[in-house]
């Protein structure tokens, strides 16, 4: 059920690349302004979300808060085709993208609902529905075929339902530790280690969904479709393949050190992914590309799974939710360098600096074992 609701909140991420002509067309506004802004703004929520549930602690209270948040996010939704400026359109944006808050409920809560084998599982396969609402979203704007209200309708109302299932399967478990360590975490090495590594997933590979559409449209149109659909539905089933292998291996790799492998393994794997799009070609090679470039969700299973290892029990929800805001920080440079750093230098040479974010991955996760307890 963690999968369902992450996945129907994000259909907002494509579908709204997917209508930029129709808001251009409403709001006379440039289809590269709005492509821009509408990212940046929607990215920078992400962070916002982070900031005021570790500001307010809200993950004491994890089923009202994820209740509240979900309900607000879904009426921006309900209302996005009706925004009357351009205004008002970034700030449903900007609502709309602190709905990745709900990995922090995921990791923490299945911290101390599963066993340290299995949290990782099941955390990939609740985040996993990030990624798979990119491709969903884009699903429910080709069923509408360009019905714009009809779209927003179906992704406010689906947001909603899914919500209480969720929330009534998570009630009553043991959710937060039961005392809480005093302080912060952003001393620690493993706090920095996290946030750069989350900052690779969340910031520069996520805002390969922005840049698609225009880099597809002067490489092989016809193939864009196809494009998207491997980054989110294989994005989604790569991240909770990261989690299987890392639950498989668990016992044969000295446990959490497994994870750690694995996450590697996926940095790694992910680099000629990105060399194919540098160097363009068919559309064929940039669909094996864009399979190769979503091996970098293995790291999340790693990511979202070790904090349990590299805290005590009592800031366990404080070092997530604290490694995740400075993480998160991504969701802002990203756009901000990736975007124009495309409409300057171009869409290929972009692909090769995107490139430099899962080799450094691959060496902060190798040092990551150096700080478990």
């Amino acid at each position: 059920m963690g999968f369902v609701l992450a996945a129907v909140l994000l259909t907002s991420l494509s579908s709204f690349v997917l209508f930029i002509p129709y808001y251009g067309h409403a709001l006379g506004t440039p289809s590269s302004e709005l492509l821009y802004y509408g990212t940046l703004l929607f990215f920078s929520g992400m962070p916002f979300g982070k900031l005021i549930g570790r500001a307010l602690r809200l993950y004491r209270h994890t089923v009202a808060f994820t209740l509240a948040c979900v309900i607000i996010i879904s009426a921006t939704i309900f209302l996005m085709p009706f925004a009357g400026s351009l205004a008002i359109l970034l700030l449903f944006r900007f609502i709309q993208g602190s709905s990745t808050v709900l990995m922090e409920v995921f990791s923490v809560s299945y911290s101390f609902i599963y066993s340290r084998r299995a949290r990782a599982l099941a955390s990939t396969i609740s985040i996993s529905g990030i990624p798979a609402g990119v491709a969903i979203g884009s699903g429910i704007t080709y069923i509408f075929r360009g019905g714009v209200i009809n779209s927003y309708l179906t992704m406010g109302a689906l947001s909603v339902l899914c919500v209480f299932p969720f929330l009534i399967l998570l009630n009553g478990r043991p959710v937060q530790p039961k005392v809480e360590v005093p302080g912060a975490t952003y001393r620690r090495p493993a706090t920095w280690a996290l946030a750069f590594l989350w900052m690779t997933i969340a910031g520069f590979n996520l805002v390969i969904a922005s840049i698609l559409p225009a880099y597809m449209g002067m490489a092989d149109p016809s193939y864009l479709p196809a494009v998207m659909y491997i980054f989110g539905f294989w994005g989604a089933i790569a991240t909770v393949l990261g989690g299987a292998m890392a639950y498989v291996l668990y016992p044969r790799l000295n446990g959490d050190r497994s994870l750690v492998l694995v996450a590697t393994a996926g940095y790694l794997l992910s680099i000629p992914g990105f060399l194919l799009f540098f160097f363009g070609g068919g559309g064929t090679s940039l669909m094996i590309g864009m399979v190769l470039i979503m091996f970098e969700t293995f790291s999340i299973s790693a990511i979202y799974a070790l904090p349990r290892r590299l805290y005590e029990d009592g800031m366990v929800a404080k070092g997530t939710w604290e490694f995740a805001l400075l993480g998160s920080l991504g969701h802002i440079i990203a756009p901000l360098v990736v975007i124009p750093l495309a409409i300057i230098a171009g869409y290929n040479e972009t692909f090769l600096f995107l490139m430099a974010f899962p080799v450094a991955g691959s060496i902060v996760m190798a040092y990551l074992p150096r700080l478990f307890r």
